[in-house]
């Protein structure tokens, strides 16, 4: 072990030497992206404190990611040792390494056992600099798609602190890992015909074809790309730069539904996509993205907007690690295109997916697939605390960063969770405290608790098609206001102790299913269900639901109370057989 640590640090040190003499020479040597869009932005981490529910979410999760399997001297124990060196090596510290980032860039509380996880990467590098072993001529898909989350854990430490041992160890995993397989990526196997399939919830390496050690998690090779993108964010070299693309080409080659890819590889590769066109500003990057996202909205999407785990197969499960990926994607869609269904997307993967999916330790399981054959919403395991639990930080994190934008001086609110926010506009500075009941009440109020003298700003709060009969007063008197294309805007002097108060209106309603012989049923953005129905419930033509006076909702003519699925970390509902919720209800005549 000793001369194993001695040998890491060696490692390392050369690495550092390496670094610092192309810093001295980069200049003449890198080749630099374009700069990243200059439109609308979020106001970014340090800039927004989260309250209420989204607050105690992200506290949770970051305090699951400090207990038992994610402690640095257990974590590579877990669930085995030749799990983080023969099947996934770089897939689990990776993961957590760039949950607790965020977290703590989100949160501003100080993850504890960060820094000693990091200390402790260098004794778990081969001796090329990355993580599992090497693999010689062949290329394995799990080797790559694991320690891509190494890459974007450190290139995610690296945008934060500009640290120069972070950057020496990301270079290693850049020179050791991805650039050798640069040209290989071409000929990625594609065809339907040889793949073989999981049965587990573990991807297990399967097969050797041209070249490629096979995984079960099909196309989980395209995982790759949103790590290698953002390494060549961070070096841009010219070879970073070409393989992006030929990852990114390769994909656009390949049938996803015909070769029942995993969504989750297929969504991480999206955003990989994404994140390429905004280094780039190639616009067929953005035009391949949306064609992508709206097939898996088609048909990798379950009516409660998680996941089919992989496509065609709709009798698995979901994975709340899809879920988090197509979510980051409707909040990058939305910001590069202005269309705000993407918006309407976010809101509805939300809150009836991610929060459905995290359990009352913090962490993230699975549920059943909600669709024509199966009807109910149950808990399908508690945790999967190999892969979801770490993906679910992400979520938190960017719905923290995400609830406010600018443009200029214009303030864009796509959410509405309690919250305090800074901002920096052209005509100073301004300070917004942000108190809402939504999803489940009728108003939000934003008060200015710090503005500059005489600030003018605009600001843009989105109104999505499930809200009607909005007002606004501004310190108790109505104001006029426009709305256009799902934004109600306000332009007006903003002085200190100035409140501005929405109130609108959100009504059950019986809507159409992805599958044309069912209905749901929907108040504002959350799904509601019966929970643990005798019988399966059918409709009859188009049902009126009714809101009583105390709250309660039913369908009219029967018994049947109807209630949201989103919970807050509710104990019963991560427990497998504990309860199902009837979602889905079939149409009869």
């Amino acid at each position: 072990m000793k001369e194993r640590r001695v040998k890491a640090m060696s490692l390392l040190l050369n690495n550092l030497f390496i670094v610092l003499l192309i810093i001295t020479v980069v200049s003449c040597t890198e080749e630099k992206p374009q700069p990243e869009k200059t439109g609308i932005q979020p106001i970014g981490y340090g800039n927004v404190e989260a309250g209420g529910v989204l607050w105690s979410r992200a506290a949770a999760s970051m305090s699951r990611l400090e207990k038992g399997r994610y402690l640095p001297d257990t974590l590579y124990r877990i669930p085995y040792q030749s799990y983080h060196y023969d099947e996934w090596p770089g897939d689990m510290p990776g993961r957590t390494l760039l949950a607790l980032t965020l977290l703590e860039r989100a949160t501003g509380r100080e993850a504890r056992y960060l820094d000693e996880l990091i200390a402790d990467f260098p004794n778990h590098l081969n001796d090329k600099g990355y993580m599992g072993k090497d693999y010689g001529e062949l290329i394995s898909e799990q080797q790559l798609a694991g320690n891509s989350w190494m890459f974007r854990g450190l290139c995610e430490q690296y945008l934060w602190k500009k640290d120069p041992v972070i950057l020496s160890l990301l270079k290693g995993f850049v020179e050791g890992l991805a650039l050798p397989t640069l040209g290989a990526h071409k000929n990625y196997p594609i065809d339907p015909g040889p793949r073989e399939h999981a049965e587990e919830m573990l991807g297990q390496s399967t097969k050797m074809l041209d070249g490629w050690v096979l995984s079960s998690d099909v196309g989980c090779d395209f995982v790759f790309m949103d790590g290698v993108v953002q390494a060549y964010r961070i070096l841009k070299t010219p070879e970073l730069k070409e393989l992006s693309y030929e990852l990114a080409n390769r994909f656009f080659e390949v049938d996803l539904y015909g070769i029942k890819a995993q969504t989750h590889a297929s969504l991480t590769a999206i955003r990989g996509i994404i994140r390429l066109y905004e280094l780039t500003g190639d616009t067929r990057l953005l035009e391949k993205a949306i064609e992508r996202f709206h097939l898996y909205k088609a048909k990798g999407m379950t009516e409660n907007y998680e996941n089919f785990n992989w496509f065609q197969r709709t009798d698995t499960w979901t994975e709340p690690c899809a879920v988090v990926d197509s979510y980051l994607a409707a909040l990058s869609l939305w910001q590069h295109t202005g269309n705000t269904q993407y918006l309407s997307d976010a809101q509805l993967i939300w809150y009836n997916g991610i929060c459905v999916g995290q359990r009352a330790n913090g962490g993230f399981g699975l549920s059943t697939c909600l669709n024509g054959d199966h009807v109910n919403l149950e808990a399908f395991m508690y945790e999967a605390h190999w892969c979801c639990t770490m993906r679910g930080a992400e979520a938190f994190a960017t719905k923290i960063k995400s609830l406010y934008f600018t443009q200029n001086d214009t303030i864009y609110i796509p959410d509405l969770a309690d919250s305090q926010a800074k901002f920096e506009l052209p005509g100073g500075e301004l300070k917004l405290s942000q108190k809402t009941d939504y999803p489940f009440g009728d108003n939000v109020t934003f008060t200015v608790t710090e503005s500059s003298p005489d600030l003018i700003a605009v600001m843009k709060v989105f109104i999505p098609e499930w809200v009607s009969d909005v007002k606004l007063e501004k310190s108790g008197k109505v104001m006029d206001y426009q709305l256009k294309e799902n934004w109600l805007t306000y332009s007006e002097t903003f002085d200190k102790g100035d409140t501005f108060t929405l109130c609108y209106k959100q009504t059950p309603t019986a809507i159409a299913a992805n599958n044309p012989d069912y209905l749901k049923i929907r108040k504002g953005p959350l799904l509601l269900g019966v929970y643990n129905p005798k019988n399966e419930i059918e409709l009859r033509g188009n049902p009126e639901i009714k809101e009583l006076a105390e709250g309660k909702i039913i369908i009219d003519g029967t018994n049947a109370e109807l209630k949201p699925i989103y919970h807050v970390m509710d104990e019963k509902m991560g427990l497998p057989g504990q309860y199902k919720i009837q979602t889905l209800f079939h149409k009869t005549e």
